[in-house]
């Protein structure tokens, strides 16, 4: 396969393979045509479905990271034996903490303003909670500006989220 025509021949058969993934891909969005498509083509529908499902895991996400900081509490706490108390105390030599409640006088407030993802994640959820509530019919129809200005708080809300997702 390698003789006069070099890598020729493969570069052919991945062009072969990827034009059958989009085939498939093609006779999929046809078999489904009758069912996503009509959501899809309404795009203020599927933005609302997004922003609902976005609305959905940003809740799920600030309830673990609650359960999550009230466990780190708990283990820091803990005056036994147990292996949540044992792993608390881990630390490495530069200072960093295992767990980041690593005093009994450290709350979850304090971790939440005094950290980068606890900052970003507290605007970024202010954020969106201020572009979902002005996106309620009533206020959209009646003060279309609230709505508008604060739906461009998008801007903060994905800056916010990387920088999130970063640190």
């Amino acid at each position: 396969l390698c003789g006069k025509h070099g890598w020729k021949p493969y570069g052919f058969l991945l062009g072969n393979k990827c034009a059958v993934t989009e085939f498939d891909d093609c006779a999929f969005i046809q078999c489904c045509r009758r069912t996503m498509r009509k959501q899809l083509d309404y795009n203020l529908t599927f933005h609302k479905l997004v922003a609902y499902m976005i609305v959905l895991h940003t809740a799920i996400h600030i309830i673990a990271h609650l359960c999550n900081f009230e466990w780190y509490n708990d283990a820091q706490q803990a005056t036994d034996e147990s292996l949540a108390s044992v792993l608390s105390e881990l630390h490495q030599d530069n200072g960093l903490w295992l767990n980041p409640i690593y005093s009994n006088t450290t709350t979850p407030l304090y971790v939440a303003f005094t950290t980068i993802p606890g900052l970003t994640g507290v605007i970024i959820t202010l954020a969106l909670i201020l572009m979902v509530t002005s996106s309620v019919e009533f206020i959209r129809r009646s003060y279309f500006e609230v709505f508008w200005y604060t739906h461009h708080l998008f801007v903060i809300y994905f800056v916010g989220l990387v920088i999130h997702g970063i640190a």
